[in-house]
């Protein structure tokens, strides 16, 4: 193993411990290793999307022993237990095997010595399973070759259940297809048969962890003893009769082998390289060195066993692999080898190419177990012309002891032609929707007791899978949410669980399958709404149609079958939201607001026009956009806002959807967004994922795989769903679930859709189509929308959003400070938040996991339902504080550092597109931040007023004192647009008395006398240390004038003016700032017209370091020493010029 420092194996053991806690040692590790998966049908191999650091560990329970490869790709791990079944082979750098489910993989390796070294411990891991396998007791419970020492749980019991259902279901076929492979046809007696191998091997779980038990075992019962149950034939005639089809399955013998040549995995002693090699032995022996399962042998004529040899003659690693067909038995239950092979070379890395994306099975009919019940053709597959090599054939013989052929099998060898991984496996459909009744067949229904339950739940899991998924897929939510709650091991509550299971359950009351009519009548809007948005973009000369034809179908359901809204009235309080994150496909958008005749047709083709409200992305100057939209990735947290604020503060009906592309879902902020909506269990918002598969430039990072935007999805707690995005059949029926948590509906649609020479093609993002080309696309999509009289409508919503009123919201009392009195203006603002909310339950907190700095949660601790806590994750909190204040539903305040807020500057200018009216507070601005500890510059805000400043609609205010930070709080809360109260940490005298009053965009000067000279203007540090320099300067005889601007935007040019006259122009501002856009640069622009007079700046020249807030002020010139000595040098140059 190569060397790792002890630090280091603790992190990575710890790390493999959060996924399985049984991993109990490391026991070799190795970097820069991918993941090559072999497909059969092509004869090649395919890169997956698995790279990163491989781990061989042992673990406290079966099985001990596994590997993983940690993704740096992606969340997606490669995890794989290590039994004596597993099995390898070394093709130099490249560490070949076949796994249980008999999946063929290759693993590469960027160091050689690596692979050769894991490929040896890999060997000696499966001796040891062997060894473990062969000294259990035969009667122990067994897992996949290895002993079973672990405790039960309902998990496995559950997966069983659903287990045994299935192979119940499909019992008859399954058998009769495994006996189908036999091929000698000498009839038996039924009677006297025993299960075939093949048809033992259907009694193997398809779950490596999962035990062999019985529904009766699982959940009790008082019935007696199926005399014909409906699993798996017993294996003794006397427990049943056999059925006639199962009798007509065993009228061939003897029983076939099952068709899988085993390799066992061996080092050679070839000096060339560790290698590994197959053994080829006799039958049922097996040497006692070696754990060998296989069932090929070579012929006594061993010099005519090919031998494959590397470039300098030695065989090992760097020889060419062969396969060897499927076997046959000679009816003495030893395998005779078969006499022609079909080798081919091992492909070069060069020549792997990445997976071709497949369209996953949505909605099948088609059941899981019918498709495994396919027999795959193994080496039907036409072989490329230059790959086949005819080799000598292999006679019967058996291997002399001691003596090893050298033979390096291809991943062909590896298949076996009673296993296919179907699509439907790879791609399983979204789980079955719950039934309208609990099961099949007449049930009592009288009260039951503990007895009669347990007949009747034994009868439903054996005769409707509808009932046994929404068991299992409760009792997988329940334990998901103990693990979120719980710092320890999950333990299993029943009162989540049945909660969940009762919705689960619960019949779909308000989803009525759409009649044929309606369903042609939203083909037909779809179309139109193609046709419409071609139209616009064309008339304007750019715009995104092909991005619009992907989501015509997902927005014709949306407005057309599944949301409630007034089309005249699109800001009615009742109406369902909803957001196009993806704003780059408005045209669509205002399609559909054509189609419910808000806006005239004709209007449509003003797009992108000076003078029309249409403009290239939604903005609310449209009635029916909410907020703002085109930066990608910040749709789905403005609908957390709207949602949060449904659910839990308006208590309304009303729901919230947000259609998503698939490009920005690469954004951090929409897995921002993902995560507070599951943490808050917003079950009324609903994301739409629109997968288009291509980007601007280039295809996205997970293309078609829709599968793991669906366990993404689901890792975030999302309910998520696969769906066909043009079906407008599926599209009805997945929006009109029940939920119980968030849902993301993963739409596959073709970018271009109706549009035959742009359909999921590159180079036509953001390009409207060519004259002649729009009017034959236009024709054809005419074509295609068929007569229907049927006419949709929206529903009308609930009236049940109460009317609220944000006007006029004014501090109950006074203000209530004594002059001298030191208070932090942070800790100003959260009595201020908090005195605020008594007035007005509208006026609500977002915090980012600061609250105990910012003082937010002294509203927290008095009004803890109207204080939402956004963790750390600051462009979400913005966005969820825009959508808390849309339609006018919230007075919202949002605080963190200050210096914070500059991740989220995106979601700040959107905002302001948006004319959203939001508040946020900035606390620990400046060098004076220091605390116990001295915390540096990451935790300073330095450009925080150069930010908001250069927002069009955004108010700053800056704050000295506690007094005017009440009034900041209380101007804020009425203020029209962004408002950025920046707080301090230093504690300050109150400077001000409880009636003064402020207002935005006045100035206060508070010091001055009949003869000053310089005007000194600070804000909250810095004007304290400006009334400190004063006294000083006074002292000498100085008199100069302080003014506190309170707003730094609008700022009081008046005021500045008109005093800076009276000192003869003579101007000097102090800031704990930058000098780049604070208010420096504001007191510049506000007196650059007037003649004489002359501004001298103090500020945060470069980046700080740690140290205590006077050391700091002093080390930047911006305390009260540095303004006096700027006063000085001012005035002696005065006296100098005269």
């Amino acid at each position: 193993m190569e060397s790792v420092n002890k630090a280091g194996h603790l992190m990575s053991l710890a790390a493999l411990q959060h996924y399985d806690p049984y991993i109990n040692k490391l026991l070799d590790v190795t970097g820069q290793v991918a993941l090559y998966k072999f497909n059969s049908k092509a004869n090649e191999w395919e890169k997956t999307d698995i790279e990163g650091t491989l781990f061989v560990y042992a673990r406290s329970a079966s099985p001990h022993h596994g590997f993983t490869i940690m993704n740096r790709l992606s969340t997606e791990n490669l995890v794989e237990p290590i039994n004596k079944d597993l099995e390898f082979q070394l093709q130099d750098p490249f560490l070949l095997y076949r796994n249980a489910s008999l999946g063929i993989y290759s693993i590469w390796f960027y160091d050689k010595a690596d692979c050769q070294r894991i490929a040896q411990l890999m060997v000696q891991i499966v001796k040891q399973e062997a060894l473990r396998a062969q000294q259990a007791s035969p009667d122990r419970g067994r897992t996949n070759g290895c002993v079973e020492t672990r405790p039960m749980d309902i998990l496995e019991l559950l997966s069983k259940a659903k287990e045994e259902y299935h192979r119940s279901q499909s019992n008859e076929t399954d058998l009769q297809t495994n006996m189908d492979v036999a091929q000698t046809p000498e009839p038996i007696k039924a009677e006297a048969t025993k299960p075939t191998v093949a048809a033992a091997q259907q009694e193997k779980p398809t779950h490596s962890m999962v035990k062999q038990i019985t529904v009766e075992e699982l959940f009790g019962s008082s019935l007696p003893k199926d005399p014909a149950p409906s699993a798996l034939p017993a294996h003794s005639p006397s427990d049943h009769t056999p059925s006639e089809s199962f009798l007509r399955g065993l009228t061939y013998a003897p029983p076939p082998l099952p068709l899988e040549p085993l390799l066992t995995p061996h080092l050679t002693a070839d000096p060339g390289g560790p290698g590994l090699v197959p053994l080829l032995q006799a039958g049922g022996s097996r040497d006692p060195k070696h754990s060998v399962s296989p069932r090929l042998m070579a012929q006594s004529g061993a010099e005519n066993v090919p031998v494959l040899t590397g470039p300098r003659g030695q065989t090992g690693p760097q020889a060419a692999p062969q396969y060897i067909n499927t076997h046959k038995g000679d009816g003495h239950g030893i395998p005779k080898p078969v006499s022609d092979f079909m080798p081919s070379t091992l492909v070069t890395p060069q020549s792997f190419r990445e997976p071709t994306p497949k369209a996953p099975a949505v909605f099948t009919s088609k059941s899981t177990a019918s498709a495994q019940n396919k027999e795959a053709d193994t080496f039907a597959q036409p072989q490329a012309q230059s790959l086949v090599k005819p080799i000598p054939a292999m006679k019967a013989g058996l291997v002399v002891p001691g003596e090893e052929a050298s033979l390096l099998l291809s991943p062909s060898v590896f298949q076996q032609s009673t296993t296919k991984v179907t699509e439907l496996q790879r791609n399983p459909a979204p789980p079955p929707s719950p039934p309208n009744t609990l099961g099949s067949g007449d049930l009592p229904s009288a009260l039951y007791n503990k007895t009669q339950l347990q007949d009747v739940l034994i009868h439903l899991i054996k005769n409707d899978a509808r009932f046994l998924a929404a068991i299992h897929e409760a009792y997988l939510q329940s334990l998901s949410k103990d693990l979120n709650n719980s710092e320890h091991a999950p333990l299993f509550h029943s009162r989540h669980f049945f909660s969940v299971l009762s919705v689960s359950l619960a019949p779909m009351e308000d989803y009525h399958k759409p009649d044929q009519q309606t369903l042609q009548a939203l083909r037909n809007i779809a179309n139109r709404l193609r046709i419409s948005s071609i139209r616009a973009t064309s008339a304007a000369g750019s715009g995104h149609p092909t991005s619009c034809c992907s989501a015509a179908d997902i927005m014709s359901v949306l407005f057309f079958h599944t949301m409630k809204y007034r089309p005249d009235d699109p800001r009615n309080p009742n109406n369902d939201r909803f957001i196009l994150s993806k704003g780059h496909a408005a045209p669509v958008l205002y399609a559909v607001w054509a189609e419910v005749g808000y806006l005239k047709e004709s209007e449509l083709l003003n797009l992108r026009k000076i003078d029309s409200i249409l403009e290239g992305h939604p903005v609310p100057k449209q009635q029916f956009v909410d907020v703002a939209t085109g930066s990608l990735g910040q749709g789905l947290g403005a609908a957390c806002g709207m949602a949060y604020t449904g659910k839990y503060f308006d208590k309304a009906s009303y729901r919230v959807f947000c259609l998503l592309g698939d490009g920005e879902m690469s954004e951090g902020s929409v897995w921002e967004a993902m995560a507070f909506a599951s943490f808050y269990q917003l079950d009324n918002l609903v994301a739409i994922l629109d997968i288009n598969r291509l980007g601007q430039s280039d295809p996205t990072p997970l293309q078609h795989h829709m599968e793991k935007y669906q366990k993404r999805c689901e890792a975030f707690g999302w309910q998520a769903i696969i769906v066909d995005g043009h079906s407008v059949e599926e599209l009805c029926k997945v929006l009109c679930q029940p939920r119980h948590q968030p849902t993301a509906i993963i739409a596959q649609t073709i970018k271009g859709k109706g549009i035959p020479a742009a359909e999921d093609k590159m180079g036509w993002h953001g390009k409207p189509l060519p004259k002649d080309m729009a009017e034959s696309v236009i024709r054809d999509l005419q074509s295609h929308i068929l007569s229907s009289s049927k006419r949709l409508h929206p529903a009308t919503p609930a009236e049940n959003t109460l009317p609220v009123s944000l006007k006029n919201i004014r501090m109950p009392t006074p203000t209530s400070y004594r002059l001298g009195d030191k208070v932090a203006t942070r800790k100003a603002y959260g009595m201020a938040l908090a005195k605020l909310g008594r007035v007005n339950e509208r006026v609500i907190a977002l915090d980012g996991d600061t609250k105990n700095s910012t003082f937010s949660e002294i509203f927290k601790n008095e009004y803890p339902n109207r204080y939402v806590e956004c963790y750390i994750a600051e462009q979400n909190m913005v966005s969820v504080a825009v959508g808390c204040a849309a339609r006018d539903r919230n007075v919202v305040f949002a605080s963190t550092f200050a210096t914070f807020f500059t991740r989220a500057y995106d979601q700040l200018r959107m905002a302001a597109i948006s004319e959203s009216n939001i508040n946020l507070c900035g606390s620990h601005c400046g060098v004076s931040i220091a605390s116990p500890g001295e915390d540096g510059p990451s935790q300073m805000g330095l450009e925080d007023l150069a930010m908001f400043r250069a927002i069009p609609t955004a108010t700053v205010f800056y704050p000295s004192d506690g007094v005017s930070t009440e009034k900041a709080v209380e101007l804020a809360a009425n203020t029209k647009g962004l408002c950025f109260i920046r707080t301090s940490r230093p504690e300050n005298a109150i400077i001000y008395n409880n009636n003064e009053d402020f207002r935005v965009g006045h100035a206060k000067v508070v010091y001055k006398t009949n003869d000053d000279h310089v005007t000194v203007i600070g804000a909250g540090v810095t004007l304290h240390e400006a009334l400190s320099a004063a006294e000083q300067l006074k002292k000498e005889r100085i008199n100069i004038r302080v003014i506190d601007p309170f707003t730094v935007k609008p700022l009081d040019s008046k005021t500045i003016i008109d005093n800076a006259k009276v000192t003869r122009g003579r101007i000097i501002t102090v800031e704990d700032h930058y000098y780049e856009g604070g208010l420096g640069e504001a007191v510049c622009s506000a007196v650059v017209s007037e003649p004489g007079f002359t501004v001298h700046r103090l500020a945060v020249a470069h980046v700080p370091r740690s140290g205590k807030p006077s050391e700091l002020l002093k080390l930047f010139g911006i305390d009260r020493d540095a303004i006096a000595q700027v006063v000085r040098k001012m005035l002696s140059t005065a006296t100098n010029a005269k």
